[in-house]
């Protein structure tokens, strides 16, 4: 029996509480190549970013904190539950840049989280 199916049978006997420890055990034997969907998406975005003034931009992440060192005048991550996408703007007209990676296909209302997001940009933003 390889390894990898010993631990898949020792956690499915011990239950889930264990998952964890496995999955950090497995990913220290066989880490995980990144996501070339990741990628293209991260390098696509720094160029897009690349093409505005973005030292001059206010700019907001949305659960995540990848774009932090970018250069943006100022920079804020908001993260869930602190600011709910679909509760409401945290502020209005508060930013130029809003940067929501992969988050939208997980919130209940994306249309209401959309709407949200873009009461917080300023005009033209």
């Amino acid at each position: 029996m390889a390894l990898h199916d010993l631990l898949v049978e020792i956690c499915g006997r011990i239950g889930w509480r264990w998952d964890r420890l496995y999955r950090a055990f497995v990913d220290c034997l066989w880490p995980a190549a990144p996501e070339w969907s990741r990628l293209v998406m991260d390098r696509e975005t720094a160029r897009l970013i690349s093409e505005l003034p973005f030292p001059q931009m206010h700019a907001i992440e949305i659960s995540g904190d990848k774009w932090r060192e970018f250069g943006f005048a100022s920079y804020r991550s908001l993260n869930y539950p602190e600011y709910d996408l679909c509760s409401g703007p945290y502020q209005l007209q508060c930013c130029d840049i809003i940067l929501v990676e992969q988050v939208l296909e997980h919130v209940l209302w994306p249309n209401r989280a959309l709407h949200n997001l873009f009461e917080k940009l300023r005009p033209g933003g």
